[in-house]
C-alpha cells in the first residue's frame, strides 16, 4: 500500500499537510508479526509509537504473575503505543497481535521533530487522540460500573433462575444499543443448553449439542458481532430465540462451553464496538465462577434434603 494514502486513512493523521506526509512515510518502518507476537511488555521503554495496516492487536495488563486482563482490541488504521509522544515512563501495559499484523513503527523522538513542520495538523492529531484517550477512559468507567453493579447481584445469594433474570436484565439497561438477551447454561441432567434468563422478546428453546449453534459456537473463546457472513445464525437466532436486528454472543468457557449469552437490538442494525465486546468478556469472565458457584451451592442443598427425605422415612 502506499504510505502518504495510508496516512490519509488514518484519523489522527488525516490533518497533516503534504510535507509532513512525506516525512512521515520515510520514518515509518514496516513490521509484521504473528498472532501472540508480543510487540512490546509492560515496563518496556516507552520510544516508538506504531499503526496497524492490517489485522488486531490487545492491549494487556498483567495484574498477578497468573493473571492478565486485556484492555482493550485495536484494529486496522489505528494507533497505539501513542503514550509516548506525552511521556518518557516505561509502557503501563503490553501489546500482543491478536491476529496476523501488519504494523509500521515510528520512532517518537524523530516523529517530534517534524511535528513543527504542519501546527494546524499538530493540534488536529492532539485533539483526536484526545478524543480516543476519553473514548478509553468511558470504556473503562462503563466497565467498571458494569462489573460493580454484577458484583452487587452475585452477592444477593440468589437462585440460579433469580440470578440469570438479574443479570440479562442489567447487561441489556447498561450495554450501549442492546434490549433483548438470553442467558444458556449447560443443564447435565438434560444435556441441553437451556434459558436461565432472558429479557425482551424471546422464546426459551432449550438447545442440544447438534444445534447449529452449537456449531458455530465449537472455537469461539470471546464474544462475537455477528455480521453479514453469519446470516445463516442471525435467521437461527431471530426465527428460534429472539427477534434481533444486531446480535452479540458470549461464549462461557471455562476448560469447555458452560453457556452463553445472546445480547442484540430488536429494533435497528447497532454499530457495535470492540469496547462493547472487551466489556462484555470481562462479564463472562465474571459469570462463569458466579454460576459454578450457585450450582454448586444448590446441588449441595439438594443432596442435603434428599439425605433428610431418606433418614426421615426409615422405620424401625
Amino acid at each position: 500500500m502506499d504510505k502518504s494514502k495510508f496516512i490519509k486513512n488514518i484519523p489522527a493523521l488525516s490533518g497533516f499537510n503534504a510535507e509532513f506526509t512525506k516525512k512521515l512515510t520515510e520514518l515509518m518502518e514496516e513490521k509484521q508479526a504473528k498472532t501472540d507476537d508480543v510487540i512490546f511488555s509492560e515496563g518496556a521503554p516507552s520510544n516508538h509509537l506504531y499503526i496497524i495496516e492490517e489485522g488486531e492487536a490487545v492491549i494487556i495488563k498483567k495484574l498477578s504473575e497468573e493473571t492478565e486482563k486485556v484492555l482493550s482490541v485495536i484494529g486496522e488504521n489505528n494507533i497505539f503505543g501513542e503514550m509516548s509522544l506525552f511521556s518518557s515512563v516505561p509502557r503501563t501495559a503490553s501489546v500482543k497481535a491478536k491476529t496476523k499484523l501488519l504494523y509500521y513503527k515510528i520512532p517518537t523522538d524523530a516523529f517530534k521533530k517534524i511535528l513543527a513542520t504542519d501546527p494546524p495538523g499538530t493540534q488536529k492529531m492532539l485533539e483526536t487522540l484526545l478524543f480516543l484517550g476519553l473514548g478509553r477512559l468511558e470504556q473503562t468507567s462503563r466497565e467498571l460500573a458494569t462489573v460493580y453493579e454484577i458484583s452487587k447481584i452475585i452477592v444477593k445469594n440468589l437462585s440460579i433462575n433469580e440470578f440469570s433474570h438479574e443479570i440479562v436484565k442489567h447487561l441489556c439497561v447498561s450495554v450501549p444499543d442492546v434490549d433483548t438477551g438470553l442467558l444458556y447454561i449447560w443443564n447435565e441432567f438434560t444435556e441441553d443448553y437451556e434459558p436461565y434468563g432472558t429479557y425482551g422478546d424471546t422464546q426459551k428453546n432449550a438447545v442440544d449439542c447438534k444445534h447449529p449453534l452449537m456449531a458455530f459456537l465449537a472455537d469461539k473463546s470471546e464474544t462475537i458481532i455477528l455480521s453479514k457472513e453469519d446470516k445463516e445464525i442471525s435467521d437461527i437466532i431471530s426465527k428460534e430465540f429472539a427477534p434481533m436486528k444486531s446480535t452479540l454472543i458470549s461464549p462461557l468457557v471455562k476448560e469447555k462451553l458452560l453457556g452463553f449469552i445472546i445480547l442484540g437490538n430488536s429494533a435497528k442494525q447497532a454499530d457495535y464496538q470492540h469496547r462493547t465486546c472487551d466489556l462484555l468478556n470481562s462479564v463472562s469472565l465474571q459469570l462463569i465462577d458466579a454460576l459454578e458457584n450457585i450450582k454448586n451451592q444448590e446441588e449441595k442443598s439438594a443432596k442435603a434434603r434428599l439425605d433428610r427425605n431418606t433418614s426421615g422415612s426409615v422405620r424401625f
